[in-house]
């Protein structure tokens, strides 16, 4: 009887999400274009999140549609095209989480995000020079290159669709995630941490400074191999879990 493949010489693939993961806001800061529209977009609001309230109240489909449903029916109610700048007013607002950006510059290990939020938002970033693969929302454009809405929605079940394409670029049966991270910050990772944990990988659970992880709906997930701050500085708990 053949023993069991552990390939301990396979690189290391480190699969993060993006918002509340990298950065120190869980407000997808993708959507700031919407600050237009006369909304406060930096961060999340009373009234901004009312407004996508009633959007959902009076709309079919699940969170992610409505979500994204809002703020397309924006741009359709106004006959409104972005150009890339405007697309891109979010980006001044972005923070990372301490020693993210030195993290991913130095580190040997491939490095991709999932995320729900668009794709050409988080590839015009600076830190997607050192990713090796960028998974989230598209984007719907005008024959003059202007985005006029959102595309296939990067959903949880979409999330683990992107794994099994990072594990096949990489050569993986979806059975051989034992170098496989997934480092995550809420609700919408819980498919993609299942999936990983499930098939010998490692779910880590990351969290603000100051935050109770124990008040967090991950806390008892039993899914989660690792629980920290998200803190990427050199020598912090989360460098050295990734870094093993």
């Amino acid at each position: 009887m053949l023993a069991p493949r552990y390939n301990i010489l396979m690189q290391q693939i480190n699969i993060f999400d993006f918002d509340g993961t990298l950065t120190t806001d869980t407000w997808p800061k993708c959507v700031s274009w919407v600050e237009l529209f006369g909304f406060q977009a930096n961060k999340r609001n009373e009234e901004l999140e009312a407004a996508i309230a009633e959007y959902k109240r009076t709309h079919d489909g699940d969170d992610y549609f409505g979500f994204f449903g809002f703020f397309d029916d924006i741009l359709k109610s106004n006959n409104k095209a972005l150009t890339m700048d405007e697309f891109m007013l979010g980006k001044k607002y972005i923070q990372y989480n301490p020693g993210l950006e030195n993290f991913l510059r130095y580190s040997e290990a491939d490095n991709y995000i999932i995320s729900s939020g668009y794709t050409d938002f988080l590839q015009r970033l600076n830190i997607a020079q050192n990713l090796r693969g960028i998974y989230g929302t598209g984007v719907k454009k005008n024959s003059e290159g202007r985005i006029t809405g959102t595309d296939k929605i990067m959903t949880g079940v979409n999330k683990v669709n992107a794994i099994n394409d990072i594990l096949a670029k990489h050569g993986l049966e979806d059975t051989e995630c034992e170098n496989v991270f997934y480092i995550g910050d809420g609700d919408t990772d819980v498919p993609a941490m299942k999936y990983i944990h499930e098939r010998g990988g490692s779910a880590v659970f990351v969290y603000q400074p100051g935050e109770d992880p124990s008040e967090h709906r991950l806390a008892n997930e039993e899914a989660i191999d690792y629980r920290c701050v998200a803190d990427y500085t050199e020598g912090s708990t989360l460098w050295q879990i990734l870094n093993r």
